[in-house]
């Protein structure tokens, strides 16, 4: 291990889903840096099968409770639905602290009429455990 890998924590989690008859992929990282310290948590739901400009919660699945993390607009991406969001200390973003064994849960409606402020209650799209 190099002294750069001693000084970092990471985590990864990854999940699929059909939604509406397509597969989706939930994607999360989040890693912590001790030298300067830093941490981040970025996530991203792609080939997502709702319209554009749908909200999407981001939920974060503890032992201590649930917390909506953020919630991001399906856009386009290259030609993909995506919805993601992307948190950095080094950018004054609050960054939620992530455990082995958390989940990260995307959450809203998968017909219409869809939720305007999905919370961590809306329905479940796909879910991805950290390791």
């Amino acid at each position: 291990m190099s002294a750069e890998e001693d000084n970092q924590t990471r985590l990864r989690a990854r999940g699929e889903a059909a939604i509406n008859g397509i597969e989706a992929e939930l994607r999360g990282d989040f890693r912590v840096e001790s030298s300067p310290f830093r941490e981040r948590l970025s996530t991203e739901l792609q080939n997502i099968n709702l319209p554009l400009g749908t909200p999407v919660a981001f939920c974060l699945v503890r032992s201590t409770g649930t917390i909506r993390v953020r919630v991001a607009r399906v856009k386009l991406e290259a030609g993909i639905k995506v919805a993601e969001f992307d948190l950095d200390t080094n950018s004054g973003n609050v960054v939620p602290t992530v455990q082995a064994g958390d989940r990260i849960q995307t959450r809203q409606s998968r017909t219409a009429p869809f939720n305007n402020t999905p919370t961590c209650g809306s329905p479940l799209l796909v879910s991805a455990i950290f390791r």
